[in-house]
C-alpha cells in the first residue's frame, strides 16, 4: 500500500535522458492496518540532480478518525540512461 504512490511519483519524475535506481527503501509499519478503508499518500522531500528522496504515509480510516499505520521512505538516484 505504501508503494504505489511512490511509484507514481517516480514516474512523474523520469526524464526520457535518465533512469531512477533505488538507493533505499524502508517501510516503519506502526499500527495494525484495520478500519473501514485505507488511504495512502505520497509527497516528494527533495527531488535533486543526483537524488529524490520521497515519503508516503498509509492510513486507516475508522469512524472514529484517521490512524497512521505505515510510512515509508524512498531515494533514489537519478543516472543517464547511457551510462
Amino acid at each position: 500500500m505504501a508503494d504505489p504512490p511512490l511509484d507514481v511519483l517516480r514516474r512523474i519524475f523520469e526524464a526520457a535522458p535518465f533512469i531512477q535506481l533505488t538507493v533505499e527503501f524502508k517501510v516503519n509499519f506502526l499500527n495494525p492496518a484495520s478500519g473501514d478503508r485505507l488511504a495512502s499518500h505520497a509527497r516528494v522531500l527533495k527531488a535533486g540532480r543526483t537524488f529524490v528522496v520521497a515519503e508516503s504515509e498509509v492510513f486507516a480510516e475508522k469512524r472514529t478518525g484517521e490512524v497512521l499505520v505505515a510510512r515509508a521512505m524512498v531515494t533514489l538516484a537519478v543516472v543517464s540512461a547511457s551510462s
